[in-house]
C-alpha cells in the first residue's frame, strides 16, 4: 500500500481549539463545526491548572481522560471532536505540552484556535493579579501569558486564528437569510490561510442558508488596501483558484485615526522596536478604521493577525488586536506562509481538477 510522503501537495486545516471544557465556549465548537468542509480533525484542548500529584485524582473522576465531545443540538453544526486535556502549573504551560502532543501521526493540529481576551486589561501585571475565567480559553491566565501563547502557536510552525463576538451570532436560531458579506481583509502574504478559511466557509450549508439574500452561496469579499502593485498578484491568485469574491480596493485615510492614536503611542521598548511598533500601530488603527467603515453590515470579518514580535509591550500589542475587532464577529488569523492555498485545492474532492 502507498503512503503519503512528507512532501505530498496536501493540506488540511486541522483545529486545536483552547476551549477549556468544550460547553462552556460552544460558540467557538460550533464555529469550526461549520469549517468542517475543510475535512480536517478538531481537538478541543483543555488544561486542568494544578500540581499532578494534587490534580490527577480530581481530573480522572471529572472524566478529563475521556477523549470525545459531540453535540449535534444544531444540525448543520455537527460540533465533533476529540478531547486533549492536561495537567499543568499554567495554562501557557499546558498548551506548550497539547502543542507538541496532539492529535496522532499525520493527524495532528496545524492551526491554534484562541478566544479573544476581552479581560485582558484587568490581566495586566504580576502574576498575582489573576483573571477570572474567559473567552481566551481556561482561568488563571494573565494577558502576558496570553500573548506568549499566540508566539508559542507560530514558533511552532502552525497558523493562528483569534475569534471575538462569535458569542453575538444565534447559532442555534432558525435561519434567516440577509445579504450581508463575508470580509476578507488579506494584508500580508502568510501563504493563503486567511483566504482559504473563509472560502471554507462559504461552502457551510448553515452560513449559506443566512447570507447571500437567499441564494446558495455566501458573498466574499476581498478588501485590498494600500498598494496597488500587489494588487494584480492577488487577483490572478484569486482566478487561478477559482475562489468566487468580489474584490474591492481601499485606501487608508490617515485623517481618520489622528484624534484616537495618541491614546496607543506609548509602548515601553528599546528605542528601534519602539520606533517601528508606533509606525505599525498608525497602519494598523487605519485599518480598524477601515474596517469600522467599510464592514460594519458584515456577518463575518477575517483580518490579518499582527505578528507579535519580541520586543513590542504586551498592552500595545492587544491594543493593536482591538482596534482591529471590534463590533462585529471578527476572526483575526494567519498562517505560517506555508502555501496552503495550492495544497489544500490540489488535493481536495479527490480526482477532480479545481487548479486550472
Amino acid at each position: 500500500r502507498k503512503h503519503r510522503s512528507d512532501n505530498d501537495k496536501l493540506f488540511r486545516p486541522h483545529y486545536l481549539i483552547m476551549t477549556g471544557v468544550p460547553k462552556d465556549r460552544l460558540h467557538l465548537c460550533q464555529f469550526i463545526a461549520s469549517l468542517r468542509k475543510g475535512y480536517g480533525i478538531t481537538i478541543y484542548g483543555n488544561v486542568h491548572t494544578g500540581k499532578y500529584r494534587n490534580e490527577v485524582i480530581k481530573f480522572r473522576k471529572e472524566g478529563f481522560e475521556k477523549g470525545y465531545y459531540e453535540n449535534l443540538s444544531v444540525p448543520t453544526l455537527k460540533v465533533r471532536g476529540f478531547m486533549s486535556t492536561t495537567i499543568a502549573p499554567s495554562v501557557r504551560d499546558g498548551l506548550q505540552s497539547l502543542l507538541c502532543c496532539s492529535g496522532l501521526g499525520v493527524l495532528r493540529p496545524n492551526t491554534l484556535v484562541l478566544g479573544y481576551k476581552e479581560d485582558w486589561k484587568d490581566a495586566m501585571g504580576t502574576e498575582a493579579k489573576r483573571p477570572a475565567a474567559n473567552d481566551s480559553g481556561e482561568k488563571d491566565l494573565t494577558t502576558d501569558d496570553y500573548v506568549d501563547m499566540i508566539r508559542d502557536g507560530f514558533k511552532m510552525g502552525m497558523g493562528v486564528m483569534i475569534c471575538r463576538n462569535l458569542n453575538n451570532i444565534a447559532w442555534s436560531l432558525e435561519a434567516k437569510s440577509t445579504d450581508k458579506t463575508t470580509d476578507i481583509y488579506w494584508l500580508v502574504d502568510d501563504g493563503g490561510l486567511t483566504l482559504l478559511i473563509p472560502y471554507i466557509l462559504s461552502l457551510s450549508s448553515w452560513w449559506q442558508q443566512r447570507t447571500g439574500g437567499g441564494e446558495t452561496k455566501v458573498p466574499l469579499r476581498l478588501i485590498l488596501i494600500g498598494n496597488t502593485d500587489s494588487h494584480d498578484t492577488v487577483k490572478s491568485l484569486v482566478n487561478l483558484f477559482r475562489i468566487p469574491c468580489e474584490i474591492k480596493h481601499c485606501s487608508l485615510d490617515s485623517g481618520k485615526v489622528a484624534i484616537t492614536l495618541e491614546d496607543y503611542k506609548n509602548p515601553k521598548v528599546a528605542s528601534k522596536v519602539r520606533e517601528e511598533s508606533k509606525g505599525k500601530l498608525e497602519s494598523w488603527m487605519r485599518v480598524g478604521e477601515l474596517i469600522r467603515t467599510e464592514s460594519k453590515n458584515a456577518s463575518m470579518v477575517f483580518v490579518t493577525l499582527p505578528y507579535p514580535l519580541i520586543g513590542v509591550e504586551t498592552e500595545s500589542y492587544m491594543k493593536w488586536l482591538d482596534t482591529l475587532s471590534t463590533d462585529v464577529p471578527t476572526v483575526l488569523i494567519r498562517g505560517n506562509n506555508e502555501n496552503v492555498l495550492t495544497f489544500y485545492l490540489e488535493g481536495s474532492r479527490g480526482s477532480k481538477d479545481v487548479v486550472s
